[in-house]
């Protein structure tokens, strides 16, 4: 979801093609591991809309498998290193462990390492409280979300994510619901954001649980300040769709549109209509 929320496209003005979003991948356990031939890659390569992992990131991504000791340090050298094969000027590592560090080289080892580099970092299970990795992303002007029991605290993956996304990309987060459907609702009820005539563009984040035996595949219904419904096919919008989440970010302005209440819709897709 991270990856695909990651814009395909700048949208400053001026950008060159070799500064464009582009993506690295690591894993960490015993020995940190560089995926993707150790380089960065476009984002406009990842897409997650089939619900197939059928891109070089998603292959990587799927093929990682879990066990051994947790080494964050070394996943934070390695990602040093893909970095180092790009020239873009805002570099960012993101974390993701379930583990707190029992296996050389640590935090402390690599944190001097980072230079202008930003950290955020998520964590979850027995290790999410890592107070070195809070130390390591807050000293490097990121920030470090973390639960030990997501199953307890009702929170998500998706929600941590979208908060190191905002951090990375200067983004405020202006509403942040949550809602319950029922299993015969068909949408829920308006979610307005307010946006401002110098605001650049707005994300719609929709990550999503399912309970019993609810499939759960909800989509983003927007619509602009004058009632008009955001195509996904307009060349202002990216989009993707995934098993637990949907998303849509709108460039500004949209066919003339900037300021004034935007309202979105978590909707069930239709399938069966009953003609009176």
């Amino acid at each position: 979801m991270f990856a695909d929320l990651v814009q395909d496209v700048r949208t400053e003005n001026n950008v060159p093609a070799a500064q464009q979003h582009q993506i690295g991948l690591v894993s960490f356990s015993t020995t940190a591991t560089k995926h993707l031939g150790g380089v960065l890659i476009p984002a406009a390569g990842i897409v997650s809309d089939d619900n197939i992992d059928n891109t070089p990131y998603e292959l990587a991504l799927g093929g990682i498998a879990t066990g051994g000791v947790t080494s964050i340090g070394d996943g934070i050298a390695k990602a040093l290193e893909i970095l180092a094969t790009g020239s873009n000027p805002h570099q960012v590592i993101l974390v993701l462990t379930d583990g707190l560090e029992n296996q050389a080289p640590m935090i402390d080892d690599v944190k001097g390492m980072l230079g202008n580099v930003q950290l955020c970092a998520v964590g979850y299970g027995d290790g999410a409280l890592e107070d070195k990795l809070r130390e390591v992303a807050e000293m490097s002007g990121g920030i470090m979300v973390a639960d030990p029991d997501l199953s307890v605290s009702g929170l998500s993956l998706q929600k941590f994510f979208v908060d190191c996304f905002g951090q990375i990309f200067d983004e405020a987060i202006a509403e942040d619901p949550i809602l319950i459907m029922l299993s015969g609702g068909v949408s829920s009820g308006p979610i307005d954001t307010n946006v401002c005539a110098t605001d650049g563009k707005i994300t719609y984040i929709l990550g999503r649980e399912r309970f019993g035996n609810d499939s759960c595949d909800l989509r983003l219904k927007i619509t602009t300040p004058q009632g008009n419904l955001v195509d996904l096919s307009d060349g202002a919008v990216e989009s993707g769709h995934g098993p637990s989440w949907d998303f849509v970010t709108i460039n500004l302005p949209y066919r003339g549109e900037v300021a004034g209440k935007w309202t979105a819709y978590a909707v069930r897709p239709q399938r069966i209509f009953t003609h009176g």
